[in-house]
């Protein structure tokens, strides 16, 4: 096999690129390997034709909803009316039918037929969940829901993780993921109590977070996804008790998450990237408020300065050249800092707004380096709080409503020049990431 040497020109581009964030390591290794073996390609190839036409595929599932839809009316019409045997044979019996039907699909060399297994066997394990809560509620006569829950949910997980198994199948293997989770939950909820159940399903999906990072299965992508938001729903399910430590814990949980999607050198793919910050950040503006209320009514100080270390945190390690998504981390980063100044305002007002105004001057200061450009928006962003907040405060009284009028209008034009003045540098960063 002859291989190429990447040209000095291309390396120097490569590194310029990577520099500037528009590519990260694992997509110049890419660029460096479609260059080496660039002769190894071969130089006419075929597109592979589809055989199925669009159209066909389309009518195909039409159909089949249709079909599925007619079949759940009938049944919920008729299903009052029919006993425990009945209703069990009729769920098995669709199970074991899209199951066999599924399994008989000529698949090979056809994405389109693919699909359609995907569908049949989606099908079938619904049906497999619903013949796990009729044996739970009319075989073993359960009366607690979370039973006939954990039931449906095994009988899901069961068929989804035997269909599936380290197989090229994405909806199998995530129906087999999320019946994972929620067959730890019921189980969880009906053994211990909700906090200790919360933290079960979390180790559940750090545990498939950690397979999916390390790309131990196929389709790493679903894995992440499902295990980055397991690990959400744990934290989240454990608040209700101890309250102060469970949102603690789930605060950390979504800064955990968006952390890891700054790891360049571990989450090398631009889509991981991207989910894991989405979830993190879904994750933190649920977490944060409540956190900070619940915090902030007998220690608002420390809570506020708690906030401003992490949001100074997250900007510095957004400052690292290997980190990623920069742009994310320095905006949740800089919004922190400010918020927490803020948040010490509920116990001392006078130490609120002086270190609120000395954080938003040394924000400017630092937005006039380069590539700080957008520490500045939020020193301005701070400035338009503090300044009026802080006459407010030592200055009472109805005389204080010109000063604050006047003042407020010099700060508004004052921002208004500094953002003019910063347009293209602002722009010019927000288009690198």
């Amino acid at each position: 096999m002859i291989t190429q040497t990447p040209s000095p020109r291309l390396e120097v581009s490569l590194d310029r690129w990577q520099q500037a964030g528009l590519i990260d390591r694992a997509e110049a290794e890419a660029i460096r390997h479609f260059e080496d073996h660039l002769d190894d390609a071969p130089q006419h190839a075929e597109r592979p034709t589809r055989r199925i036409p669009v159209v066909s595929e389309a009518l195909g599932y039409l159909g089949g909803m249709l079909g599925v839809i007619g079949l759940v009316l009938l049944v919920t019409r008729y299903w009052p009316d029919l006993g425990t045997p009945a209703r069990l044979a009729f769920a098995l019996g669709t199970a074991m039918l899209l199951t066999l039907a599924g399994a008989m699909v000529p698949h090979h060399g056809e994405p389109a037929l693919e699909r359609l297994r995907w569908f049949m066997w989606l099908g079938a394990t619904a049906a497999a969940g619903l013949a796990g809560g009729v044996f739970a509620d009319g075989v073993v006569k359960t009366t607690n829901p979370s039973s006939v829950a954990l039931a449906a949910a095994a009988a899901v997980t069961a068929l989804s993780g035997a269909l599936w198994w380290m197989k090229e199948r994405p909806v199998q293997q995530a129906t087999f993921l999320v019946g994972l989770l929620v067959t730890t939950g019921t189980l969880g909820h009906l053994w211990f109590t909700d906090g200790i159940n919360g933290v079960l399903v979390w180790v559940v999906g750090a545990t498939m977070l950690a397979i999916g990072v390390l790309h131990a299965i196929p389709n790493p992508f679903i894995t992440i996804g499902i295990g980055a938001g397991g690990t959400l729903v744990g934290a989240a399910m454990s608040a209700p008790h101890s309250q102060g430590d469970s949102l603690l814990f789930f605060v950390l949980t979504a800064f955990a998450l968006l952390t890891l999607a700054g790891l360049d050198w571990l989450i090398g793919n631009r889509r991981e990237r991207i989910l894991l910050t989405v979830i993190g950040g879904v994750g933190m503006f649920q977490a944060a408020p409540q956190t900070v209320a619940w915090f902030a009514r007998d220690a608002a100080l420390a809570t506020g300065l708690t906030v401003f270390a992490v949001g100074a945190s997250m900007m510095l390690l957004g400052r690292l050249p290997a980190v990623r998504p920069k742009l994310t981390l320095q905006v949740i980063g800089g919004g922190a800092v400010v918020v927490g100044a803020a948040i010490t305002g509920a116990e001392s007002a006078a130490f609120a707004t002086t270190f609120g105004l000395l954080v938003a001057v040394v924000l400017i200061g630092l937005g006039t380096l380069p590539g700080n450009v957008l520490l500045s928006l939020f020193g301005c962003v701070g400035l338009l709080v503090n300044v009026p907040w802080a006459i407010g405060h030592f200055f009472p009284g109805q005389g204080r409503a010109p000063l604050l009028i006047a003042v407020s209008g010099v700060l508004i034009v004052a921002v208004a020049v500094c953002l003019s003045r910063q347009s293209r540098e602002l722009h010019h960063q927000f288009a690198r990431h």
